[in-house]
């Protein structure tokens, strides 16, 4: 390592142990006197030292009181004389009381040599500091950040927390609505063989709530005669034993009328012991065969837990229709409260989009184009200089031709012409580079504005909207936010857009948002697929098929508008691995997803299937394992000019 590099390092230690100790004089000395300053987060552009310190000042009075800096990695590039850019390196906190450490810092320095006069020995100071926020972070500043992660734990933790009481809310009325069915049907009821469907009606209930049970029975009570009559069968519904008895011929029969007149349930546990002698009882009222019988082979299980459920036939119709009241006042208030939960997660979903997207697309952009304007800085720099060289020519071609008149000397002028022919080309070339950063930065540019048209917030008004623009421009804004994050892939995209198709009312904010999902989850599936069929090989070779799928695999997107009806069609279609059937049906559903882990909240499909229906359309889904899916989406062609 040389003499720079170490001197560079051991001033690179120093800024990061003067930021842990919040020391703004001691910093300072490490900044160039024409230092500038960007940051990606917010972008911010500070130049000049008085306006970097006033910046640094307020940056350090943010930064909490216990701290450690940890530097997570770096890379060096050395650029000569110029100095060496430390590119890409991450700063993360370890705060008090906070697990683990915090993403806070991705940064960027170029130093540059500064002697202030011929005596000062000099030294390697800060030029320029490039600062952003990790990927992650969303767009914000730094500080912020650790308040939004907080505030987001407490958030998660209060969906948690309600979503199990929704969910405790959401059991209880099932259970009830099982209840409610069951009486219903117990008061259409009117002679003995009407019995044989309860069981079965019993059998279903109790699945659908996931209760098993191995026994079932139904007891008739007779108020006025004091007797009982009494059906056992499996859970199939196949009969076992039938009888009547005295209320007083059995110590059960006395608790579960007890608890019937107190309109309450009977529950007993018994044991072995207790179901032998019910098992001895029925053989010897000659009600069964064999106790084996009865067990149907099975042994005596080490306890049994009975439930009595009461219900009065005559009163039946009176207290369902109380019971379905208070049940649907309940399912009503239940409803609300999860559709206010799930809006809120919504809304938290768009903004995590919007802020993934952003993050990550900006970061990849921002930094190439700063290196952009460096180099078109030097290359203006390069022209001033050659510029200057071709006049000092001109004049020494003019200065000889006069001494040549004289006949005083002969200078080679043929050289001399070699050389400005050569300045020529150079120029020439330079010219040709710095239009072509021009035009690339130009392009970037368009892509960051489009960015910044996304994030802003929907007013809720209809305009008419250029949808081929609009579908064309967030195509490649969805295919560049792949390209730049994890596991990119080559897609071929086909845009096969009707000329004609003009101006269409439409919220375009909103809009856009159901362009960005479909295209997104079609790379995802491409993505997929791609993991698991091999991409086109190097060699010129006839592909074999491999299990009935294609040998060579090349993602292919294709877009189409086009209308149809007096209504707007859009298809989104890909080649990826399809839907299978038996989740097609699940796909717009709130938290239904596919994807593993922490990839996939569930809400993408659910939120564009929400503003197509604003939009007075639908989604339609048509798929094939073998050949791919494609989402067709159809909204009027015309509608009024608020949708809500």
């Amino acid at each position: 390592m040389s003499s720079k590099e170490q001197l560079i390092q051991s001033n690179q230690a120093l800024l990061l142990k003067y930021i842990q100790g919040k020391n703004l004089d001691s910093l300072l000395t490490l900044l160039h006197p024409e230092i500038s300053i960007f940051g990606t987060a917010i972008h911010e552009k500070e130049d000049g030292f008085d306006r970097v310190k006033t910046y640094y000042e307020k940056s350090l009075a943010r930064l909490p009181d216990e701290m450690n800096v940890i530097q997570l990695w770096k890379r060096f590039t050395d650029l000569g004389e110029f100095g060496l850019i430390e590119q890409e390196y991450e700063l993360h906190f370890k705060m008090a009381g906070v697990e683990g450490t915090i993403p806070s810092i991705r940064q960027s320095t170029l130093w540059k040599f500064y002697q202030k006069d011929a005596n000062d020995p000099g030294n390697w100071l800060i030029h320029h500091d490039h600062t952003s926020l990790p990927d992650q972070s969303g767009e914000d500043e730094t500080l912020p950040l650790n308040y939004l992660l907080e505030r987001n734990r407490e958030l998660e933790k209060l969906v948690t927390q309600r979503t199990s009481q929704l969910e405790k809310m959401l059991k209880q009325a099932e259970v009830k609505s099982a209840i409610d069915r069951f009486r219903a049907e117990i008061a259409t009821m009117r002679t003995a063989s009407d019995l044989e469907r309860i069981t079965p009606l019993v059998w279903q209930e109790l699945n659908s709530l996931g209760i098993s049970f191995i026994r079932c029975g139904v007891f008739i009570f007779d108020e006025n005669l004091e007797r009982v009559r009494m059906h056992l069968s499996t859970p199939q519904g196949k009969a076992l034993a039938t009888s009547e008895f005295s209320y007083y011929d059995m110590d059960i029969i006395q608790k579960v009328i007890s608890h019937w007149r107190e309109k309450s349930i009977f529950r007993e546990t018994w044991r072995p012991d207790d179901i032998l002698n019910w098992y001895r009882f029925l053989a010897r009222q000659g009600l069964i065969d064999s106790i084996e019988a009865y067990m149907d082979h099975q042994e005596i299980p080490d306890s049994l837990h009975l439930h009595f459920v009461a219900f009065s036939v005559a009163y039946s119709r009176y207290e369902d229709f109380y019971q379905l009241d208070i049940k649907n006042r309940e399912l009503a208030d239940a409803l609300n409260e999860l559709k206010a939960a799930q809006d809120q997660l919504v809304q938290q979903e768009k903004l995590a989009s919007l802020g993934q997207l952003t993050a990550g697309i900006a970061h990849e952009i921002k930094n190439p184009l700063n290196f952009v304007n460096n180099f078109s800085e030097l290359s203006i720099e390069l022209l001033e200089e050659a510029k200057e060289e071709l006049v000092a020519l001109e004049q020494l071609l003019n200065s000889d031709g006069d001494k040549n008149a004289a006949g005083s000397g002969d200078h080679d002028d043929g050289k001399i012409r070699e050389i400005c022919t050569l300045i020529g080309e150079l120029l020439g070339d330079i010219d040709i580079n710095i239009r072509k950063i021009h035009e690339h930065g130009s392009r970037a540019d368009g892509i960051v504005k489009s960015m910044l048209m996304h994030s802003r917030g929907s007013n809720g008004n209809v305009q008419p909207t250029d949808l081929n623009n609009l579908v064309r421009e967030y195509t490649n804004l969805s295919f560049h936010g792949m390209r730049a994050g994890k596991d990119p892939i080559d897609v071929e995209i086909e845009l096969d857009l009707l000329e004609e198709m003009g101006e269409v009312p439409l919220i375009a904010e909103d809009f856009t948002r159901v362009i960005l999902n479909l295209i997104t989850n079609a790379f995802d599936a491409m993505k997929q697929k791609s993991a698991t069929i091999p991409g086109q090989p190097a060699v010129d070779t006839e592909p074999q098929p491999v299990n009935g799928m294609p040998a060579v695999y090349k993602p292919r997107l294709t877009v189409r508008t086009r209308k149809s009806s007096g209504r707007i069609i859009i298809e989104i279609e890909d080649n990826g691995p399809g839907i299978p059937h038996d989740i097609r049906d699940k796909i717009m559903q709130p938290f239904f997803t596919t994807k593993k882990g922490t990839q996939g909240t569930g809400l993408g499909l659910s939120i564009t299937n929400d503003i197509v229906m604003a939009h007075g359309g639908t989604i339609f889904v048509e798929s094939d394992l073998a050949k791919g899916s494609v989402f067709r989406v159809s909204i009027p062609a015309s509608r009024r000019q608020e949708i809500t």
